[in-house]
Order: structure tokens, then C-alpha cells, then sequence
């Protein structure tokens, strides 16, 4: 018979080789969240959204084709799908919108070495054709002030960026940190040309930002991204409230858990403290649109 002592051991030793929880575990999972209908079938890695004209608008990011395409929100129809002429899709990663423009942000930089980064403008009155194509209004190249190109590792920087939102006068970046897992603003002009993007906070996000929209008139501001580990990705979203001015990390901050295993990557302001979202096709779970509804947390 074993001494007592042993099995004391055995269970010190076991409850040692437990490592803790990783520390995006601790937040709130949202309680209303309620899934919408599926996307088209065409709508396989949506990486941007937008709720304009009683519709979503959405992209397929990097190595499809450079198209914008509206579709219904409570059953699965695509609306329109208009070809962006004389423009590719390098890495399309986000949507934005003001009163006049929709903003396509061809700026994905997994890698950390392009220098071909662009946001281009389509004038929203040329949107309202049934299908067909639409050129654009202009464009907004830029630079990193402070990236330094090519000395950075694959996938392990903080030059990446899938989340933009649209001010009065300015353009805001929130990019996708690999290296520190956290977000930084970047502001640069929204009129055409050639832009130096000028680093402002940083915000520890806990994991990586992937889209982004305002509520101007309610003061929130909206960041979805995800983390990922062995059984896939734990999308979240943060809001932040309280703020002056556009100084976005500078009051309240709030980040829920979403009650899903996808790969959340847009988000779209609704009605009030309602927000739409939608999923990547991955690993045979299709691509949705969701609700969230900040009413009744």
C-alpha cells in the first residue's frame, strides 16, 4: 500500500502541470446575441460591413475578386454584387462609410512589408445600380509613420490593420497587433493622395482587432476582433464610451465574449447600442450575419 504522502504528491504535481487560464477567459459573454440568417454562398470571407439603405454591404478580403456587395439581413439574398473598376483586391480587410462615400481599406499587411497600402472612395450615389460596375471617387495612399520596412518577422508585428471608421475630417486606423496582441489608432486625412497615417494610443485589447464602427450620435465606439487557440477563434467586442472628442481610448471601456467558435470580422452600427456582425467561412461553418444588442446586457 501506497503512503498517503505519495498521492498528495501526485496530486501537487498534477495541479502544478495545469496551466491557468489564458486571461481573455475572464471577460462577460454577451447575452444577446442571436444569430440573423446566412450569407450567399459568394460571401465566403466577409471582412468588412457596412449598414446602408436597408442593407448590409460587404467584401471578401485578400485573393478575390474586387467587389462590393450588398445582401438582406433576415434571409439569406444577395442584393447586388458591383465590380470596383480598374482597382484589385490585394487585401481588402475593411469598410467604412461617411455621408457621401463608402471607404474600402486594401490595407491587410500579414507579412509587414507592403508599401502599397490604399483606401479607396466610391461615391455612394453610384451604389444604387442593380449589378454591373462602379468606378471609384479616389484614393487615399499611405504610410506608417513609425514602420520601419523590411525589418519586421512574419506575422509577428504591429503593421498589420482590419478595422477603419471614418470622422468628420479624418480617417482612424485600429490595427491588428501579432506582436503585443493589443491596438493602436493611427489618424491620417480622408482626402485623396499620399498620407503619412500618425500614431496616437494604444489600447491592450487582449487579442486582435479585425473591424470597427461608430455610433457618432451615441458616443460608441465599436472594435470586433478575436482570439485563437487549438479549438479555434473566441470572438469579442469591445465599445468604448465616455471619450472626448475623438480621443477613443480615453474614457469607458467594455469588451464582451460573443457565444460562438468563428472567425468574426465585421461590424456595423444598426440602431441604438444594436450592431450587426459577420463570420468567415471556415472549417465548414458558413458564413452568418448576427445581432448584438447592447440594450439588454
Amino acid at each position: 500500500m501506497k503512503s498517503p504522502y505519495f498521492y498528495f504528491f501526485l496530486l501537487f504535481c498534477f495541479s502544478c502541470s495545469q496551466a491557468p487560464p489564458p486571461s481573455w477567459t475572464n471577460y462577460p459573454v454577451a447575452s444577446n446575441f442571436q444569430e440573423l440568417s446566412k450569407l450567399p454562398k459568394s460571401i465566403h470571407e466577409s471582412s468588412g460591413l457596412v449598414y446602408w439603405k436597408e442593407g448590409l454591404w460587404t467584401l471578401n478580403d485578400s485573393g478575390n475578386a474586387p467587389h462590393l456587395l450588398q445582401v438582406g439581413i433576415y434571409k439569406k439574398e444577395k442584393r447586388r454584387e458591383l465590380k470596383v473598376k480598374d482597382v484589385a483586391n490585394i487585401d481588402w480587410e475593411s469598410l467604412a462609410q461617411d455621408s457621401a462615400y463608402f471607404y474600402i481599406g486594401d490595407f491587410g499587411n500579414n507579412k509587414g512589408i507592403r508599401k502599397n497600402l490604399v483606401i479607396h472612395l466610391l461615391d455612394k450615389k453610384t451604389l444604387l445600380v442593380p449589378n454591373g460596375k462602379i468606378p471609384i471617387a479616389g484614393s487615399i495612399a499611405f504610410k506608417y509613420q513609425d514602420q520601419e520596412i523590411p525589418a519586421l518577422p512574419q506575422r509577428n508585428h504591429n503593421f498589420n490593420c482590419e478595422a477603419m471608421i471614418v470622422g468628420a475630417d479624418s480617417i482612424f486606423l485600429f490595427t491588428k497587433n501579432h506582436a503585443d496582441q493589443q491596438t493602436q489608432i493611427y489618424r491620417l486625412p480622408k482626402t485623396p493622395g499620399s498620407h503619412i497615417a500618425i500614431p496616437g494610443k494604444k489600447f491592450q485589447s487582449d487579442g486582435l482587432i479585425t473591424g470597427a464602427d461608430w455610433d457618432a450620435a451615441q458616443g460608441i465606439l465599436a472594435l470586433v476582433g478575436y482570439n485563437a487557440d487549438s479549438r479555434g477563434h473566441h470572438p469579442f467586442v469591445w465599445f468604448f464610451s465616455d471619450y472626448s472628442g475623438t480621443d477613443f481610448f480615453g474614457g469607458k471601456a467594455q469588451r464582451l465574449n460573443l457565444p460562438v467558435h468563428l472567425q468574426v470580422e465585421g461590424i456595423a452600427h444598426f440602431k441604438e447600442r444594436q450592431f450587426f456582425l459577420t463570420n468567415e467561412t471556415e472549417g465548414g461553418k458558413k458564413g452568418r450575419i448576427f445581432l448584438l444588442d447592447l440594450q439588454k446586457e
